[in-house]
Protein backbone atom coordinates (compact mmCIF):
# COMPACT_ATOMS: atom_id res chain seq x y z
CA UNK A 1 0.00 0.00 0.00
CA UNK A 2 3.09 2.12 -0.40
CA UNK A 3 4.95 3.71 -3.31
CA UNK A 4 8.24 2.12 -2.77
CA UNK A 5 7.69 -0.48 -5.84
CA UNK A 6 7.59 2.47 -8.37
CA UNK A 7 10.83 2.23 -8.39
CA UNK A 8 10.19 -1.46 -9.99
CA UNK A 9 8.13 0.36 -12.70
CA UNK A 10 10.65 2.63 -14.06
CA UNK A 11 13.29 -0.36 -14.02
CA UNK A 12 10.74 -1.93 -16.01
CA UNK A 13 10.69 0.97 -18.38
CA UNK A 14 14.46 1.29 -18.40
CA UNK A 15 14.35 -2.73 -19.44
CA UNK A 16 12.19 -1.94 -22.20
CA UNK A 17 13.55 0.83 -23.36
CA UNK A 18 16.98 -0.98 -23.78
CA UNK A 19 15.62 -4.20 -25.35
CA UNK A 20 11.87 -3.70 -26.86
CA UNK A 21 10.38 -6.63 -24.98
CA UNK A 22 6.67 -6.49 -24.98
CA UNK A 23 6.84 -8.04 -21.26
CA UNK A 24 8.55 -5.18 -19.96
CA UNK A 25 6.32 -2.28 -21.72
CA UNK A 26 3.55 -4.41 -20.14
CA UNK A 27 4.70 -4.43 -16.62
CA UNK A 28 5.95 -1.01 -17.03
CA UNK A 29 2.60 0.59 -18.27
CA UNK A 30 0.32 -2.00 -15.57
CA UNK A 31 2.52 -0.49 -12.76
CA UNK A 32 2.51 3.20 -13.62
CA UNK A 33 -1.14 3.46 -13.66
CA UNK A 34 -1.57 1.79 -10.20
CA UNK A 35 0.74 4.64 -8.73
CA UNK A 36 -0.68 7.49 -10.88
CA UNK A 37 -3.87 7.71 -8.60
CA UNK A 38 -1.67 8.44 -5.49
CA UNK A 39 0.23 11.16 -7.62
CA UNK A 40 -3.00 12.56 -8.84
CA UNK A 41 -3.99 12.80 -5.23
CA UNK A 42 -0.68 14.00 -4.10
CA UNK A 43 -0.25 11.80 -1.63
CA UNK A 44 2.46 9.85 -2.45
CA UNK A 45 4.07 7.97 0.73
CA UNK A 46 6.05 5.18 1.65
CA UNK A 47 8.90 5.00 0.11
CA UNK A 48 11.76 5.80 2.68
CA UNK A 49 12.06 3.68 5.54
CA UNK A 50 12.07 6.97 7.89
CA UNK A 51 9.39 7.73 6.83
CA UNK A 52 6.65 5.19 6.90
CA UNK A 53 3.54 5.64 5.35
CA UNK A 54 3.94 9.53 5.48
CA UNK A 55 3.68 11.34 1.92
CA UNK A 56 7.37 12.20 0.82
CA UNK A 57 8.62 13.51 -2.81
CA UNK A 58 11.60 10.83 -3.10
CA UNK A 59 8.52 8.06 -4.47
CA UNK A 60 7.35 10.79 -7.22
CA UNK A 61 11.06 10.66 -9.23
CA UNK A 62 10.12 7.13 -9.97
CA UNK A 63 7.01 8.19 -11.00
CA UNK A 64 8.55 10.94 -13.36
CA UNK A 65 11.40 8.47 -14.56
CA UNK A 66 8.99 5.43 -15.55
CA UNK A 67 7.04 8.22 -17.36
CA UNK A 68 9.59 9.91 -19.24
CA UNK A 69 11.25 6.73 -20.88
CA UNK A 70 7.82 5.45 -21.52
CA UNK A 71 7.31 8.30 -23.67
CA UNK A 72 10.71 8.33 -25.02
CA UNK A 73 10.09 4.64 -26.26
CA UNK A 74 6.39 5.07 -27.33
CA UNK A 75 5.50 8.05 -28.27
CA UNK A 76 2.12 8.12 -26.91
CA UNK A 77 0.96 10.94 -25.74
CA UNK A 78 -0.73 9.77 -22.50
CA UNK A 79 2.73 8.95 -21.06
CA UNK A 80 4.11 12.80 -21.76
CA UNK A 81 0.26 13.58 -20.09
CA UNK A 82 1.91 11.44 -16.93
CA UNK A 83 5.50 12.93 -16.53
CA UNK A 84 3.47 16.67 -16.38
CA UNK A 85 1.63 15.16 -13.68
CA UNK A 86 4.60 13.96 -11.66
CA UNK A 87 6.53 17.21 -12.75
CA UNK A 88 3.49 19.48 -11.07
CA UNK A 89 4.18 17.30 -8.40
CA UNK A 90 7.53 17.67 -7.68
CA UNK A 91 7.17 21.15 -7.79
CA UNK A 92 5.12 21.38 -5.15
CA UNK A 93 8.03 19.86 -2.90
CA UNK A 94 10.49 22.07 -4.79
CA UNK A 95 11.01 25.61 -3.32
CA UNK A 96 10.04 28.83 -5.17
CA UNK A 97 11.37 31.14 -2.65
CA UNK A 98 14.43 32.22 -0.29
CA UNK A 99 13.52 30.90 3.30
CA UNK A 100 15.46 32.15 6.32
CA UNK A 101 17.43 29.78 8.28
CA UNK A 102 17.31 29.68 11.97
CA UNK A 103 20.46 28.32 12.68
CA UNK A 104 24.55 28.25 11.78
CA UNK A 105 25.82 27.09 9.04
CA UNK A 106 22.93 28.07 6.81
CA UNK A 107 21.69 31.81 8.44
CA UNK A 108 25.48 33.19 8.42
CA UNK A 109 25.45 32.39 4.54
CA UNK A 110 23.58 33.41 1.10
CA UNK A 111 22.78 29.84 1.24
CA UNK A 112 19.55 29.77 -0.59
CA UNK A 113 16.54 27.05 -0.78
CA UNK A 114 14.98 27.82 -3.92
CA UNK A 115 15.59 24.87 -6.16
CA UNK A 116 15.24 22.02 -3.21
CA UNK A 117 13.05 19.69 -2.76
CA UNK A 118 11.53 18.95 0.92
CA UNK A 119 12.11 15.00 1.35
CA UNK A 120 8.49 14.56 3.02
CA UNK A 121 6.04 16.25 5.39
CA UNK A 122 7.58 14.16 8.45
CA UNK A 123 11.02 14.96 7.47
CA UNK A 124 11.15 18.31 6.90
CA UNK A 125 14.62 18.91 5.35
CA UNK A 126 15.92 20.27 1.88
CA UNK A 127 17.89 17.25 0.09
CA UNK A 128 19.42 16.83 -3.52
CA UNK A 129 17.28 13.78 -4.33
CA UNK A 130 15.42 15.61 -6.98
CA UNK A 131 18.55 16.35 -9.02
CA UNK A 132 17.75 12.90 -10.55
CA UNK A 133 15.22 14.11 -12.68
CA UNK A 134 17.18 16.91 -14.48
CA UNK A 135 17.50 14.99 -17.56
CA UNK A 136 13.52 13.98 -17.47
CA UNK A 137 12.19 18.02 -16.80
CA UNK A 138 14.43 19.15 -19.54
CA UNK A 139 12.88 16.42 -21.68
CA UNK A 140 9.54 17.43 -20.70
CA UNK A 141 10.02 21.04 -21.34
CA UNK A 142 11.55 20.28 -25.15
CA UNK A 143 8.46 17.68 -25.81
CA UNK A 144 5.74 20.07 -24.46
CA UNK A 145 7.52 23.50 -25.27
CA UNK A 146 7.00 24.88 -22.05
CA UNK A 147 9.96 26.48 -21.38
CA UNK A 148 9.07 26.73 -17.72
CA UNK A 149 10.11 22.66 -16.82
CA UNK A 150 13.53 23.84 -17.83
CA UNK A 151 13.21 26.94 -15.63
CA UNK A 152 12.24 24.73 -12.89
CA UNK A 153 15.48 22.24 -14.10
CA UNK A 154 17.98 25.00 -13.47
CA UNK A 155 16.88 26.16 -10.23
CA UNK A 156 17.44 22.60 -8.95
CA UNK A 157 21.24 23.07 -10.65
CA UNK A 158 21.67 26.55 -9.17
CA UNK A 159 20.43 25.15 -6.01
CA UNK A 160 23.13 22.24 -5.69
CA UNK A 161 25.73 24.14 -6.92
CA UNK A 162 25.46 26.71 -3.87
CA UNK A 163 25.40 23.90 -2.06
CA UNK A 164 28.65 22.41 -2.79
CA UNK A 165 30.35 25.82 -2.43
CA UNK A 166 29.26 25.82 1.67
CA UNK A 167 32.42 23.90 1.79
CA UNK A 168 34.57 23.27 3.44
CA UNK A 169 34.48 27.06 4.60
CA UNK A 170 31.39 27.17 5.71
CA UNK A 171 30.24 24.00 6.57
CA UNK A 172 33.10 23.50 8.87
CA UNK A 173 33.74 20.22 7.69
CA UNK A 174 34.77 18.46 4.13
CA UNK A 175 36.67 19.54 1.27
CA UNK A 176 34.51 20.76 -2.13
CA UNK A 177 32.40 18.09 -3.57
CA UNK A 178 31.22 16.42 -0.07
CA UNK A 179 27.68 17.08 0.05
CA UNK A 180 24.96 16.08 2.75
CA UNK A 181 21.70 15.05 2.13
CA UNK A 182 20.19 17.31 4.94
CA UNK A 183 19.50 21.34 4.64
CA UNK A 184 17.66 22.91 7.27
CA UNK A 185 15.37 25.78 5.38
CA UNK A 186 13.98 26.43 8.70
CA UNK A 187 13.66 25.62 12.49
CA UNK A 188 11.74 22.03 11.17
CA UNK A 189 14.53 18.90 12.04
CA UNK A 190 17.41 20.74 13.78
CA UNK A 191 18.58 17.10 15.35
CA UNK A 192 22.13 18.20 14.46
CA UNK A 193 24.34 19.73 17.14
CA UNK A 194 27.76 21.74 17.30
CA UNK A 195 30.01 21.00 20.42
CA UNK A 196 28.96 23.63 22.37
CA UNK A 197 25.24 21.86 21.85
CA UNK A 198 23.86 24.79 19.49
CA UNK A 199 21.61 23.46 16.83
CA UNK A 200 23.53 23.23 13.41
CA UNK A 201 21.11 23.88 9.98
CA UNK A 202 23.46 20.89 8.31
CA UNK A 203 23.91 17.45 8.95
CA UNK A 204 27.41 16.53 9.79
CA UNK A 205 27.84 13.48 7.27
CA UNK A 206 28.52 12.96 3.35
CA UNK A 207 26.08 11.30 1.51
CA UNK A 208 27.74 9.86 -1.80
CA UNK A 209 24.61 9.20 -3.04
CA UNK A 210 23.87 13.10 -2.97
CA UNK A 211 27.22 13.93 -4.66
CA UNK A 212 26.43 11.46 -7.51
CA UNK A 213 22.77 12.96 -7.82
CA UNK A 214 24.32 16.14 -8.34
CA UNK A 215 27.67 15.17 -10.73
CA UNK A 216 24.79 12.99 -12.67
CA UNK A 217 22.49 15.97 -13.29
CA UNK A 218 25.95 18.53 -14.42
CA UNK A 219 26.96 15.70 -16.37
CA UNK A 220 24.11 15.56 -18.53
CA UNK A 221 23.52 19.28 -18.54
CA UNK A 222 27.41 19.92 -20.01
CA UNK A 223 26.88 17.20 -22.20
CA UNK A 224 23.30 18.74 -23.89
CA UNK A 225 24.11 22.61 -24.11
CA UNK A 226 20.99 22.42 -26.52
CA UNK A 227 18.90 20.82 -24.14
CA UNK A 228 17.26 19.39 -27.04
CA UNK A 229 16.29 15.27 -25.92
CA UNK A 230 14.40 13.93 -29.09
CA UNK A 231 11.61 11.03 -28.64
CA UNK A 232 11.83 8.12 -30.60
Amino acid sequence: DGFAGCWVVAAFAAAYAYKKHPDYLRAASKGIEFYRKSVLACNAHGTPMDTWKSPDQEGNLAYVKAARLLHQSTGESEFLKMLEEGAHYEYLWRYGFKTVPDCPPLNQCKWNACGGSVTSVSNPHVHPMGLIITEDLFYLGTQSGNEYHRERAEDGLAWAMQCMELYPDMAGYGRYGVLTERFCPSDGLLTEAYLDGGPSSLWFSYNGWAAANVLEALLWRIRNKDEVIQSS
